[in-house]
């Protein structure tokens, strides 16, 4: 995927919104009316497009013919970079019955982080589960873990990438829990007073290990946490797993 030359890690590209039908759904998979479900950042927040809006129509033509949203209506709300073409909505707020036209022109924005799930989760490479990882809250190791097995299914995998770049830290429990799942009887870390006195951190052994090798991206380096060692694209492409070596070049590109 091709990437504005201003890009930093965690811009989005586009008009800043999300609809009742998404980028990756099949048209027609929505009933109408469409609406907006989010607003991200951007453009739509400029232009103070509001969740609930009502889209009813998208560059002077409906998004719906008949029960089913078109291709045309799903491409103009979700372009991709370099595509640039202003987009034309006609809104209707529904507690006001206020109709009003906006113009959205594409372009990079940092998204609200509320507005984020706390996990996501793809196969790269064909082989590879990427999840990332954006805090760590209560739950979230669980979340991590359910995307992997959802992953998993109906595919082999050859090991996990978990991307931390970006993340805003949270409970060391979750974190303890998390990396349960992939090495037992391990430190994860000290914790220490200023009287210099240190408790010990752990994995969480109560949780089924994962079975699949894992390397850690943070903003920095990546760390493979068998091993606490630096871990860059070059290093693993001479070590254990190809297949990671493979992923993590294609996630630094």
């Amino acid at each position: 995927m091709r990437r504005p030359p201003a890009y930093y890690d965690g811009d989005q590209y586009g008009l800043g919104l999300q609809a009742s039908t998404g980028p990756s759904g099949a048209p027609g998979n929505a009933l109408p009316p469409l609406f907006v479900t989010a607003v991200q950042g951007g453009p739509a927040r400029a232009a103070g497009v509001r969740p609930g809006d009502v889209i009813e129509s998208i560059d002077g033509s409906a998004p719906f013919v008949g029960a089913e949203v078109t291709p045309a209506a799903v491409a103009a709300l979700y372009p991709r970079y370099p595509q640039a073409a202003p987009v034309r909505l006609r809104l209707l707020r529904q507690d006001t019955g206020r109709r009003r036209t906006v113009t959205l022109k594409p372009r990079l924005f940092q998204p609200d982080p509320d507005t984020l799930p706390a996990v996501t989760a793809e196969v790269v490479d064909g082989d590879v589960a990427r999840v990332r990882m954006r805090g760590f809250a209560p739950d979230s190791a669980n979340r991590v873990l359910r995307a992997i097995a959802r992953l998993r299914t109906g595919r082999t995998l050859a090991g996990v990438v978990l991307d931390l770049r970006g993340n805003g830290g949270g409970s060391p429990d979750e974190a303890n829990r998390l990396l349960g799942g992939f090495g037992h009887g391990k430190v994860t870390a000290y914790q220490c007073a200023a009287d210099g006195s240190c408790e010990t951190m752990r994995t969480d052994d109560n949780v089924p290990l994962v079975g699949l090798p894992l390397v850690v991206l943070t903003d920095r380096v990546g760390v493979a946490p068998d091993e606490h060692v630096p871990l860059t694209p070059q290093d693993a492409a001479v070590g254990r797993d190809p297949a990671l070596a493979r992923a993590l070049a294609l996630l630094h590109d």
